[in-house]
């Protein structure tokens, strides 16, 4: 596993209208590639295995609309599994608060908010007719107003990032996705910092939030599995700078 990257002390904070960097990095666009011939060589094989040309034809189609549409959902579909709700009116006012202020100092769009009600203190992000930002019940509760920050600063910092869509992508072919690399962690953490300006508020959150598993975990703020770089190393990076 690649260690925290080099940031140099008094880190500005991130220019939002530079160009940004590709999509995807080299390793994810071969991945993708080669996923992308497997999908076509299965498509091949089904051909073969139906006699007739038409019927063939057909199950392709098929296959192609319901994968496309299987991907253009994945955020609705996350959000659903996660129970996560609108906010009442005047629920969180907050949350509102603070998601508006930052957006509005980085000059990104306001995603929706979503209310999980769960016991454990986490947040999510994905896309879903425009960026959405989920935080659960027990966050709004259990957090201080700084560690919510540095969650709301990371949730916006990866809506905005190359990082968001390969996430989904995972979450929606789980079992296809064991080569990507961490896609949550270290530059997401030094950039929300770089926002925030407060590193002890981070490093409370990512300590105090409670892991998720299961297959939308690379949507997470904090999780298990290969998606995450281990909150030891996310605490330390954050520490060094």
């Amino acid at each position: 596993m690649t260690g925290p990257p080099k940031i140099e002390r008094g880190s500005k904070l991130p220019d939002w209208d530079a160009p940004r960097r590709p999509t995807v990095t080299a390793a994810e666009a071969i991945y993708l590639l080669a996923l992308g011939l497997l999908i076509l060589v299965f498509l091949f094989l089904l051909g073969l295995t139906v006699r007739d040309e038409g019927t063939g034809i057909t199950l392709v189609l098929f296959f192609i609309f319901g994968l496309g549409i299987s991907l253009g959902t994945s955020g609705r579909r996350a959000l659903l599994s996660a129970q996560a709700r609108r906010l009442k009116e005047h629920e969180h006012p907050r949350l509102a608060n603070l998601v508006g202020g930052l957006a509005k100092d980085l000059g990104v769009p306001a995603p929706k908010l979503r209310i999980i009600e769960d016991e454990g203190a986490n947040a999510m992000v994905c896309r879903s007719g425009g960026p959405v930002i989920a935080v659960t019940d027990e966050l709004m509760t259990t957090f201080t107003r700084t560690e919510i920050e540095a969650v709301v600063a990371h949730c916006l910092v990866r809506l905005n990032s190359r990082g968001l869509r390969m996430a989904m992508l995972a979450s929606e072919l789980v079992f296809l996705a064991g080569p990507l690399r961490p896609m949550v962690g270290f530059d997401d953490d030094i950039r929300a910092v770089a926002v925030t300006k407060y590193p002890p508020g981070m490093i409370a959150a990512i300590r105090k939030a409670a892991s998720r598993s299961g297959r939308h975990q690379p949507l997470w703020f904090v999780a298990d599995g290969r998606w995450h770089n281990p909150r030891e190393q996310r605490t330390a990076a954050i520490e060094d700078l």
